[in-house]
């Protein structure tokens, strides 16, 4: 089990910050309006410029900042740790309407994204960027590991580190985290239905290899959201819960989403957060916004 470091109090509340898919560097991703990119001008010189957002960025950006600080606010004087559960930026598999195809650009964006949060660096104790799709990192984790060491110089005094699948212990919380795992369902009489049935499994095999359950199980990649609660009653008469959530993105609805989710027309966007304490999951609190992706015509 990887310990976060300073949670050997679990009497000493702390506020979990869970984003996923910003998918920085798409047309419909999440950009910061003041990241700088550089190109050239007429004579070849470095030309510094700020790509311009499209409406569909111009939203999500309205949204995360607003979720951000609501977020930060309903923590108190709790300290923060921050979660991102991977695809910080498109990469160039799916290659139709990036804002750029250069690798050092997805990369100046993708850090861009996490810029509201310098202001409140003094009180985020940790931030834990988990690995994403190969299709959307450049292959290995590449940009997640290009981010690393950029973002311990924004977050100095913050414990920074990349993980690909982590099981976390914070104020006497067990989470299991990564970024692919189950789909809330694949109709809507089924949603949260798939997510429990993948999370009973996921507490018959701790409990099989004389493990105790995590108490918060977190997923992203869907481009939905969903939660579900498991309770197993093992042999010895002991009752464990669980309850996982999919976490939604912070991205539009690109072709390539489009497809792989059928055509679902109703998109969430938001982030969710935890206070934690002394072992439990003393309050949580969704970030969403919704919308109806649907052309409306009366004809």
């Amino acid at each position: 089990m990887q310990l976060l470091k300073g949670w050997k109090d679990r009497t000493k509340a702390t506020t979990l910050i869970v984003r996923t898919d910003a998918h920085s560097g798409h047309k419909l991703g999440l950009q910061n309006p003041d990241t700088e990119l550089w190109d050239e001008d007429e004579e070849g010189n470095p030309e510094p410029y700020k790509p311009e957002l499209t409406a569909t960025q111009k939203w999500l950006w309205e949204n995360y900042t607003g979720h951000l600080g609501a977020a930060i606010e309903s923590a108190g004087d709790d300290e923060i740790v921050i979660f991102d559960l991977g695809d910080v930026c498109q990469g160039d598999k799916y290659a139709a309407e990036l804002v750029s195809v250069k690798d050092a650009d997805q990369v100046e964006l993708a850090l861009g994204t996490f810029e509201p949060l310098v202001p409140y660096a003094g009180r985020i104790r940790a931030i834990r960027l988990l690995v994403g799709t190969g299709a959307h990192n450049f292959g290995f984790g590449s940009v997640e590991v290009s981010i690393l060491g950029r973002l311990k110089n924004m977050f100095p005094k913050t414990d920074v580190k990349l993980v690909k699948h982590g099981l976390f212990t914070i104020s006497g919380v067990t989470i299991d985290a990564a970024h692919h795992g189950s789909g809330g369902g694949s109709r809507t009489w089924l949603q949260g239905n798939v997510l429990r049935i993948y999370l009973t499994s996921l507490m018959m095999a701790e409990i099989m290899s004389g493990n105790v359950p995590p108490i918060l199980v977190l997923r992203a990649h869907h481009h939905g959201e969903a939660k579900a609660t498991a309770t197993y009653y093992s042999n010895d008469g002991r009752m464990w819960e669980s309850t996982i959530y999919l976490v939604p993105p912070y991205s539009g609805m690109t072709h390539y989403a489009r497809q792989v989710t059928q055509s679902r027309h109703v998109l969430p966007v938001g982030l969710l957060s935890f206070r934690l304490v002394n072992g439990l999951v003393e309050q949580s609190n969704r970030f969403v916004e919704t919308i109806d992706l649907r052309t409306k015509e009366v004809l």
